[in-house]
C-alpha cells in the first residue's frame, strides 16, 4: 500500500497547479542552521504558524494564520534561545486571499505587512518567487516550526524535509474528491521517512523559490 508522506501546498506561480492543504507527512528533522533563513516564526498568544519572508517589509504565509495580532520572528533557529542576529517585527497588516476558502482551503494565502523593514543577512533571507511552475519529481525544501520534545532540542525549532513534487495523477488517486486544482502534492509513495508534523504555513521552495506553503 503507498505510503504518502507530504503536503498539499499553494501555488504561487501564475497559473500552476500546484501547493495547498497540508497532510501531515513523513520525516523531517530539525533544519542545519541557515538551512532556510527565509523561514519566520508568526508568534499570537500560545500558538505559532510559519511563513516565508518574501521582501523586508513582506511576509508571505497561509491565511488560516490570520490573527489580530502578529509578532514575527526572523532569523530564528529556535525561539527557546538568543543566538544573535534575531529580529522582532509586529505585523502592521495582513491581506488575505480574497477567495479563500476555509473549507477546502482553497486560495490559503495571505500577504503580511511588517511595522518596518527587516534587516537582511545571512540569517535573514528573502526567499525569490517563482516565475513558473515546479515540475513533477523536482526536489522542494519544506521548512516549519515545531515544538520538539527530545531533550537534547527541547523547544521550538525549525524543522526541515526534502521531498519530490507528485505527479498530480498521483496526487489525485491518492486522495481521490479531495484535491483541488490549485493543490500541488509533495510526497515520497513508497517507505522511508515518517510523518513531517510541523506549523502550518511552512515555505516550500524549489529550486531555490518559492512554490508553496503548507495549508
Amino acid at each position: 500500500m503507498k505510503t504518502l508522506l507530504l503536503l498539499l501546498f499553494l501555488g504561487l506561480a501564475g497559473e500552476c497547479t500546484p501547493p495547498q492543504d497540508t497532510l501531515p507527512l513523513s520525516g523531517g528533522s530539525v533544519c542545519s542552521k541557515q538551512a532556510a533563513p527565509w523561514t519566520v516564526f508568526l508568534i499570537f498568544g500560545y500558538d505559532m504558524c510559519s511563513g516565508a519572508l518574501i521582501h523586508p517589509r513582506w511576509v508571505v504565509a497561509a491565511a488560516l494564520c490570520h490573527q489580530s495580532r502578529i509578532l514575527v520572528h526572523a532569523g530564528e533557529h529556535g525561539i527557546t534561545a538568543t543566538e544573535g542576529l534575531e529580529q522582532f517585527i509586529d505585523a502592521e497588516m495582513e491581506i488575505i486571499h480574497p477567495k479563500y476558502d476555509y473549507i477546502t482551503r482553497d486560495n490559503d494565502i495571505m500577504l503580511i505587512k511588517l511595522s518596518r523593514p527587516a534587516a537582511l543577512n545571512r540569517k535573514v533571507v528573502a526567499v525569490p518567487l517563482p516565475t513558473e511552475c515546479a515540475q513533477t519529481g523536482d526536489m522542494c525544501l519544506i521548512s516549519a516550526s515545531w515544538r520538539l520534545w527530545n531533550p537534547a532540542v527541547r523547544g521550538y525549532h525549525l524543522k526541515c524535509l526534502d521531498a519530490p513534487v507528485l505527479s498530480d495523477a498521483d496526487c489525485r488517486g491518492s486522495y481521490p474528491g479531495t484535491i483541488t486544482d490549485i493543490i500541488m502534492f509533495l510526497a515520497y509513495l513508497e517507505g522511508g521517512r515518517h510523518r513531517f508534523k510541523a506549523s502550518s504555513s511552512g515555505p516550500v521552495v524549489c529550486n531555490g523559490v518559492l512554490q508553496g506553503l503548507g495549508s
